[in-house]
């Protein structure tokens, strides 16, 4: 039976589902491994979102939330991100409750290898089809994108 209620929009629907799926079975799957720190997508967006934040010096509550999991995953991987010496953590001077994260320069450098590497694999050709968009159908894009993280909060 053709499932008609999503019309002309199957196809993208199918492959969002099948990148969601392929997503989730992986996330915490080693995926690279760069001197001899093995690295999963969880690992690296906890890298990045605190490299992102560095000025910010956003809490470690704070980078959980920005990243869509608990605060039990979060801290997790930042203790694993600590025992590879990739990540500091330290309270900061206002605050003696809250910890804020700092990439160390073997961070840097493990983080600053793994974006190349993932960028000519994936984001480049991915990069390259965004740049034929007009700016408004990014932003459609970039709508639907919140539309779907709107519909799974308090998962």
């Amino acid at each position: 039976m053709k499932l008609k209620w999503m019309g002309p929009y199957r196809p993208l629907v199918e492959e969002y589902i099948k990148a969601s799926n392929r997503y989730a079975r992986s996330y915490r799957d080693t995926n690279m491994e760069i001197e001899g720190i093995p690295l999963s997508a969880a690992t690296v967006q906890v890298l990045e979102y605190i490299l992102e934040n560095e000025e910010e010096q956003l809490p470690m509550v704070r980078l959980a939330e920005r990243l869509g999991v608990t605060r039990g995953a979060f801290s997790k991987t930042a203790a694993l991100l600590c025992s590879q010496g990739l990540v500091e953590k330290r309270h900061p001077e206002q605050s003696g409750k809250e910890y804020i994260l700092t990439l160390t320069e073997k961070g840097r450098r493990v983080y600053e290898q793994y974006s190349n590497a993932v960028y000519k694999r994936l984001f480049e050709p991915i990069f390259r089809e965004l740049g034929q968009l007009a700016p408004e159908q990014i932003e459609a894009t970039l709508r639907i994108y919140r539309i779907i993280n709107r519909s799974q909060e308090g998962d």
